[in-house]
C-alpha cells in the first residue's frame, strides 16, 4: 500500500506540473537531466491505464455473439425448408432399406455359414450307429440344404469338401457294472471273478478290470473306452468273465 501511494503521488506532481509550466530555473533543470521525470511519469501513466484496462477486461461479462446466434438460426431454417422440400418419390424406401441390412448381416456372418454347413455334412456322412431303418444319409443332406437355403452348386461343393477331410477317429465306451450268480471256481464256494474286454478285430489289445475277491457278485462300475480301427459296423465286441 505505501509503494502505491508513493506512485499516486508522484502521478499527482506530474499532472500538476502540465497545469502550471515550469519556471524558467525548473526548465533549465529539464534541460540538465534530458526530461528524466517528465518520461519516467509518461511511463507510469502508460502503466496504470493498462493495469486498469485489464482490470476491466477480467469483470465485464462475455459479449454475445449475436452473428454466431443469427447463422445458426439461418441453417436451421435451411435444414427444414430442405426437408420439406423433399417428395414422395425422394422419401426413403423401407422395404429397400430392410433388404440392404439383411444383406449387411449375410455378409457380416457368410464365412461362418459355410464352415458350419460344411461341419454339419461332415457329421451326416460320417454318422455312426444308424441301423437300417432309419433316415438315409441323402434324405438328411436334401434337408440341411433346404434349411440352410443353399444353391446345388454350392451345396455340391461344400459336400465335396466335406467327404475329402479326414473321418473322425471312433471309439467304443464300454462300462462293466457288475455281475451276478457267477459259478464258483474255488473250493469255499466263492470265486474272485475279473472281466475282460477287446474288440474282435484287435484281440491283442484287452482290458481288464479289477478282482473282487470271495464273491459270487461283484460290483465294478469301471469304464473303458477301446478305439476302432476298422469298419466300425463290423466291429463286434468281446467280454469275458473269470
Amino acid at each position: 500500500m505505501d509503494e502505491e501511494r508513493m506512485w499516486k503521488s508522484m502521478l499527482a506532481k506530474l499532472q500538476e506540473l502540465k497545469v502550471n509550466p515550469p519556471t524558467e530555473h525548473e526548465s533549465r533543470l529539464q534541460e540538465t537531466d534530458g526530461g528524466f521525470f517528465e518520461k519516467f511519469g509518461s511511463l507510469l501513466k502508460q502503466k496504470s491505464h493498462l493495469e486498469e484496462t485489464e482490470i476491466k477486461t477480467n469483470l465485464e461479462p462475455f459479449a454475445v455473439d449475436y452473428e454466431a446466434d443469427n447463422e445458426k438460426e439461418v441453417i436451421q431454417k435451411e435444414c427444414i425448408k430442405n426437408s420439406s422440400s423433399i417428395g414422395p418419390e425422394e422419401s426413403v424406401n423401407i422395404p429397400e432399406l430392410k433388404n440392404c441390412k439383411e444383406e449387411l448381416v449375410e455378409s457380416a456372418i457368410g464365412m461362418n455359414i459355410d464352415d458350419l454347413y460344411q461341419e454339419i455334412l461332415f457329421e451326416i456322412c460320417n454318422n455312426c450307429g444308424c441301423e437300417s431303418y432309419d433316415i438315409c444319409p441323402d434324405i438328411l443332406l436334401e434337408f440341411a440344404q433346404e434349411v440352410f437355403k443353399i444353391s446345388n452348386t454350392k451345396h455340391e461343393e461344400i459336400l465335396r469338401m466335406a467327404r475329402q477331410k479326414e473321418p473322425p477317429k471312433l471309439r467304443l465306451n464300454v462300462e462293466i457294472i457288475k455281475a451276478e450268480n457267477l459259478l464258483p471256481k474255488d473250493a469255499n464256494g466263492f470265486s474272485d471273478p475279473f472281466a475282460t474286454i477287446y474288440l474282435e478285430s484287435n484281440a491283442s489289445h484287452r482290458y481288464n478290470t479289477s478282482v473282487k475277491h470271495t464273491t459270487l457278485n461283484p460290483i465294478w462300475e469301471e469304464h473303458f473306452s477301446l478305439p476302432i480301427i476298422d469298419n466300425p459296423k463290423e466291429e463286434v465286441l468281446v467280454v469275458e468273465i473269470w
